[in-house]
């Protein structure tokens, strides 16, 4: 009885009332990444004020958190960053680390303000010019998220400067230069960074995607997977076009297995209910507990991804419209402007639209599934 009362103090988590319901799928003690972890956390609680060590242990978790697509990895980085956290003078690798934990959980003002110091301190350091990109372009800020990607041109290896660069043209205007640009260094990469390259990959496939050239998108993104264990992004991103393309059943299979992540257990539902898949309820309800559990913690980070689940799944056009409308003034990436617009037209609410679809038009977006909403919110 205790133990279940401190569980439910830690956050409202749900404690299970089947005792033979399956929480977690632990790693056998052999697996090398479990033991890697493992070691690092012996080394932090034998010196948690060591910022060498701290700093390696957060950039394991938060690689993890990418890959894998799980915030636990990113509460584990921030548990590690604990000594620094309100510092005002951290280390300036401990900085741009934190940075990017206050950015996984969309404190971007916080993750800003350390990344501008973080450059002021220490202008040769290319993750923190990298890392203030992705958190301007998330916010929708594309001039100075460009900005950020020039120093990167001396600073980092040149298919991380091409895909920064790229990525803010695709969303500004300049989607054909972007890729053309990318294609090139793509070309000439030598390989030895897998994860930048699955990176300009699932880029790639995104902008064939949005301009209508589903053959070419396929390609990149099939080419993003056979490079190595895909993330989570490239995994979410290669199931929405799949899903766009009518191809669900190629989503359950791809996804079959990677029920952790909220964000992928979503499209596995999605394509579920494209082709009546038997596990659909089970996932549906998953996901409706996964999201009351993050309002009861008070995260605010999935309100993309439940607002897709109440408009997609659930059928609550008022709900969803309501939680796109809060995410829309947090984050701006395309599928944040796509959620709001499909909200907007079930809830035949078209003028909820209208801030989405005037950033739209000012940057120039180019999307063709964008572009069949755009017609449906005017």
């Amino acid at each position: 009885m205790l133990i279940s009362a401190l569980i439910a103090a830690l956050g409202g988590v749900r404690v299970p009332q089947d005792a033979g319901e399956v929480l977690e799928q632990v790693p056998p003690r052999s697996d090398p990444q479990a033991q890697a972890v493992r070691a690092l956390e012996a080394r932090l609680r034998a010196a948690p004020n060591d910022a060498n060590v701290a700093a390696m242990a957060a950039r394991k978790f938060l690689a993890l958190g990418i890959r894998e697509g799980d915030p636990r990895w990113t509460g584990r980085a921030q548990s590690a960053l604990a000594p620094w956290w309100e510092a005002g003078a951290p280390p300036e690798e401990i900085r741009v680390l934190r940075a990017a934990v206050r950015q996984h959980n969309h404190d971007f003002p916080a993750a800003l303000k350390d990344l501008d110091q973080a450059i002021k301190d220490a202008p040769q350091d290319p993750q923190a010019w990298l890392t203030r990109a992705s958190v301007l372009q998330v916010r929708g800020e594309f001039p100075a998220a460009r900005i950020s990607c020039g120093p990167l041109v001396k600073l980092a290896r040149p298919l991380v400067s091409a895909a920064c660069l790229a990525s803010v043209a695709s969303l500004s205007g300049g989607q054909r230069q972007g890729e053309a640009l990318l294609r090139h260094i793509l070309a000439e990469d030598d390989g030895r960074e897998p994860e930048t390259k699955v990176w300009a990959l699932t880029l790639l496939g995104e902008m064939s995607a949005r301009r209508g050239d589903a053959k070419s998108a396929d390609e990149s993104f099939k080419s993003a997977l056979a490079v190595g264990p895909p993330d989570a992004y490239l995994l979410a991103s290669y199931s929405d076009f799949l899903l766009d393309e009518g191809r669900a059943a190629e989503v359950v299979t791809l996804l079959r297995e990677k029920t952790q992540a909220d964000a992928l257990l979503l499209r596995l539902a999605l394509a579920e209910k494209a082709t009546v898949g038997p596990d659909l309820a089970a996932h549906v309800d998953t996901l409706r507990q996964r999201f009351e559990d993050s309002k009861a913690r008070g995260d605010t980070v999935h309100r993309r991804e439940e607002a897709m689940f109440r408009l997609h799944l659930m059928g609550d056009a008022a709900t969803a419209l309501q939680l796109a409308r809060a995410n829309w003034e947090v984050q701006r990436e395309p599928l944040d402007a796509r959620i709001l617009l499909e909200a907007a037209a079930v809830a035949k609410s078209p003028g909820e639209a209208k801030p989405a679809l005037d950033f739209l038009a000012v940057n120039h977006f180019e999307d063709a599934q964008m572009a069949k909403l755009r017609g449906m919110s005017r």
